[in-house]
């Protein structure tokens, strides 16, 4: 991490904790004339698989969430864009967030269709505390898919579906 970006890391929770002194609102409400609002994971706090049998799985999800985006815009919609090893269908997701209190409550689904016969589908919710220094979310992520076909009168039918729950701090940045 280079000089500039501790700087500008620092001076993003500086601007954000004077924001949060001052008017008593998380970061996301305190955008400035309405221009979104960005934040990052920085560091994992806990990350497990609560539902699925595939816990090789966990690794590759857990990377997939560090490299999320997180944009807040003032209109009460917000936007989980993960970059690393993603299907382009399902992210990013769009969902909404609500503000109460020193928290924000947020939710955001996605589906597609595979095939003829196939669903997959993607969901997250939780919480984002500003209560302390650090932001922290705790959200769960569920991931589903599957597919169904009847073929000579025989029904045919297969899913998967894995959930992990998860604790980690945020960062907000700044995207140009």
């Amino acid at each position: 991490m280079t000089r500039k970006m501790i700087h500008t890391r620092i001076s993003l929770a500086l601007l954000a904790a004077l924001l949060l002194a001052v008017f008593g609102l998380p970061q996301p409400v305190a955008a400035q004339n309405g221009a979104p609002v960005f934040f990052v994971a920085e560091r994992i706090l806990s990350y497990e698989q609560v539902r699925g049998n595939n816990p090789q799985w966990t690794q590759n999800s857990a990377r997939r969430f560090m490299s999320a985006i997180w944009q807040f815009n003032a209109d009460g919609a917000f936007y989980f864009a993960p970059t690393h090893d993603v299907r382009s269908d399902l992210y990013p997701m769009m969902g909404r967030y609500q503000v109460q209190g020193n928290q924000v409550v947020f939710s955001a689904q996605s589906s597609s269709q595979i095939g003829y016969t196939g669903m997959a589908m993607a969901m997250i919710d939780g919480v984002i505390d500003f209560s302390q220094s650090v932001p922290v979310v705790t959200m769960s992520w569920i991931s589903s898919s599957g597919s169904a076909a009847v073929v000579n009168d025989i029904h045919f039918s297969g899913g998967n579906t894995t959930a992990y729950q998860i604790q980690a701090t945020l960062a907000q940045i700044a995207m140009r």
